[in-house]
């Protein structure tokens, strides 16, 4: 799911052939998929734009099924202001995760090239719907 028709059609030209693969154009907060048809859902490198990071994980919580695994991943800012999250930021995702009912939240970091990925992995503890 993207917000942007473009991104959406370069991730289906890219994964012609991936068979049970779809691609809708949708917003984080109204996700357009029924309750608890999700066994895995990932954010890379847009929670940051996120305008109500709450609702967003508040309804990825919906369509995740029971114990189905939300992994997000974002770039390592040393300083707030650009693509990614500084270390402190990483701390408001995982507050809102426990308050919309997320357990197991955890946040590991892991260096890629040049720069490090903040990853923030919880389960949908709560049952969906």
């Amino acid at each position: 799911v993207d917000p942007s028709p473009a991104m959406v059609d370069i991730a289906r030209r890219r994964s012609r052939g991936a068979a049970g693969v779809r691609f809708v154009v949708g917003d984080a907060a109204d996700l357009p998929l029924p309750d608890g048809s999700v066994s895995i859902a990932w954010a890379i490198a847009s929670l940051h734009h996120w305008p109500d990071r709450a609702a967003g994980l508040a309804e990825i919580g919906r369509v995740l099924r029971r114990e189905g695994r939300l992994l997000i991943g974002e770039r390592r800012l040393r300083r707030a202001g650009g693509h990614g999250l500084t270390e402190e930021d990483v701390a408001g995702p995982v507050d809102l995760l426990t308050s919309v009912g997320y357990g197991d939240v955890s946040v590991m970091s892991r260096r890629t090239g040049l720069s490090t990925m903040q990853v923030v992995s919880a389960t949908a503890s709560a049952p969906s719907g």
